[in-house]
């Protein structure tokens, strides 16, 4: 069963990007592949504290998300050997942090229309919904 939201004249339901396979697809690969970005940022931290792989795990297990991760392998390369590999290393973690915020804009956002016009697609970012915004969504 469908559920949603109404702001003005925007509807945002859980069914919207049906209607929009393209743009799903999109926000599909995004998600993935910040799935993929958290799972290589857990393997350098593993690398970099030398650590098997199970006791890698479990330190990042205590970690409440992806940032504390970044930091955790930020912190360890300070610690280690200076390298070419662990400077390239710290910038990624970088991108990383920024991709991050880019990213859950989009997914944890809600997608919607207004009736009457199927070619725009507007977008909500949660947190405007839970803090409240003048302009709350905008047109894609």
């Amino acid at each position: 069963m469908p559920w949603g939201l109404s702001l003005g004249e925007v509807d945002f339901t859980s069914e919207i990007l049906n209607e929009y396979p393209e743009h799903a697809a999109v926000v599909g690969r995004i998600v993935t592949s910040f799935s993929l970005i958290e799972g290589v940022v857990g393997a350098i931290y593993g690398l970099v504290k030398h650590e098997a792989i199970e006791d890698a795990l479990k330190g990042l297990k205590k970690m409440r998300g992806n940032r504390d991760r970044v930091v955790a392998v930020q912190k360890a390369l300070e610690h280690s050997p200076p390298s070419a590999h662990a400077a390239e290393t710290a910038l990624m973690l970088d991108k990383v942090l920024k991709y991050a915020e880019r990213r859950n804009k989009i997914a944890h956002g809600l997608w919607g229309r207004k009736t009457g016009e199927p070619d725009t697609l507007y977008h909500l970012p949660v947190k405007k919904v839970i803090r409240g915004a003048d302009r709350p969504c905008r047109a894609i």
